[in-house]
């Protein structure tokens, strides 16, 4: 389970904002992780150590 910094569970489908960037990313599942993808370049979530936060469901 990936939670946000406000410990709130991240689903796919979410929206988050990553906290240096407040730019919206759309979050996926690839290849059993969740993550965003950037530039074309995915970004795992659980990589992120919860610098980010759900924006929209």
């Amino acid at each position: 389970m990936i939670t946000d910094k406000n410990n709130r569970e991240v689903k796919e489908g979410d929206t988050i904002e990553f906290t240096n960037t407040f730019i919206p990313y759309k979050v996926v599942l690839k290849d059993g992780l969740l993550g965003s993808y950037e530039n074309g370049e995915f970004i795992a979530l659980k990589d992120c150590l919860r610098n980010f936060a759900i924006t929209n469901r």
